[in-house]
């Protein structure tokens, strides 16, 4: 029970905690909305945006964006990333290629050391696809590399300057399908704001809310 925790000067804030889709989310949406997926679902973990839910007189949605220095940090990570890639990249397609050669050479028998072996163009391809396969797979153990990465590969992509955003933006709707159609668009995994988005915070009148403030957050493998 939290009501003697209250007081007139602040809410007393739960917040809901757990791995990346766990489903955190999914369970709020069951307790506060009837299961429509009205809050955000992680499009991945670097993307993932922190969602308030509190009580307000009117239903809206105050969208708080990235800062110029936000942006900058998500790109200086991304660059760490691609220049770590990039060199473990040529390290394993030169292992690897020494790999096919040592083998041919192999199966030559007793002449093949002295054999000049030339790979093929389509040899190089396979080689460079599962090496490209490999270090993907080996790098996704830095989540905040990799998913700075990501994320700053969707701000190129958007084609939208940070500084044409703002700091923030209130949605108000008129109902909660409304609600959600216009969040799609910046916390949707295809959301044309997604990239940008830091967090989310949803109000509406729900009198289990007065008092309260319940934190969805990203998720504890999140960075």
């Amino acid at each position: 029970e939290y009501s003697g925790k209250i007081d007139s000067e602040r809410d007393l804030r739960i917040g809901i905690v757990g791995r990346v889709k766990a489903g955190k989310s999914s369970f709020l949406n069951a307790l506060f909305f009837d299961g429509k997926d009205i809050l955000p679902k992680a499009a991945t973990p670097m993307t993932a945006a922190l969602t308030v839910l509190s009580y307000g007189e009117r239903l809206e949605a105050i969208v708080e964006f990235f800062s110029d220095r936000d942006v900058a940090d998500i790109r200086d990570k991304a660059g760490v990333y691609k220049k770590q890639f990039d060199a473990s990249l040529n390290r394993e397609v030169e292992q690897q290629k020494e790999n096919l050669i040592r083998n041919k050479r192999k199966n030559l028998g007793k002449d093949g050391d002295k054999a000049e072996i030339v790979l093929s163009a389509d040899e190089m391809k396979t080689i460079r696809e599962n090496a490209e396969r490999r270090i993907q797979q080996h790098m996704q153990a830095n989540v905040e590399l990799s998913g700075a990465y990501d994320q700053y590969c969707k701000i190129e992509e958007s084609g939208i300057a940070v500084s044409s955003l703002g700091t923030s933006k209130v949605l108000a709707s008129v109902s909660l399908d409304k609600l959600a159609e216009e969040l799609a668009e910046y916390v949707g995994s295809e959301g044309r704001y997604m990239p940008f988005t830091k967090s989310v915070e949803v109000r509406f009148p729900e009198e289990r809310l007065k008092g309260i403030t319940i934190v969805d957050t990203p998720g504890f493998n999140d960075p």
